[in-house]
């Protein structure tokens, strides 16, 4: 199995914070933040969200956005845009980061 890293930085009017995970492909895990590896909760509770930027090495990646409290309920899930200079992309659909709710993303390998 390979895994790659993963970025994904999120942003609103509370400001904007970066999550991390070297994922192992062809499986989900939890991104935490970069400074001190932390959930999406216990960093970002309570903030509006709108806007984002995703970063992976190879291969491709998606992330979502759940709540383990709420099994099935997902407030955003896309595509991470593979871009090597990252820049913020507007969200259709802004939400607010609630106590519980973690970064989750699922890389694949690139192909040959």
């Amino acid at each position: 199995m390979t895994a790659q890293a993963t970025v994904l930085c999120l942003s609103g009017p509370n400001g904007t914070a970066a999550f991390l995970k070297n994922n192992t492909d062809d499986a989900w895990g939890e991104m935490v933040d970069s400074i001190n590896s932390k959930s999406l909760y216990q960093v970002c509770k309570g903030w509006a969200v709108n806007a984002l930027a995703g970063y992976y090495t190879a291969g491709g990646a998606v992330f979502r956005i759940r709540n383990p409290q709420k099994p099935g309920v997902y407030k955003y899930l896309d595509a991470l845009p593979m871009l090597k200079g990252t820049r913020m992309e507007y969200i259709e659909r802004p939400f607010r980061v609630e106590d519980g709710d973690i970064i989750e993303v699922f890389t694949t390998v690139a192909g040959s």
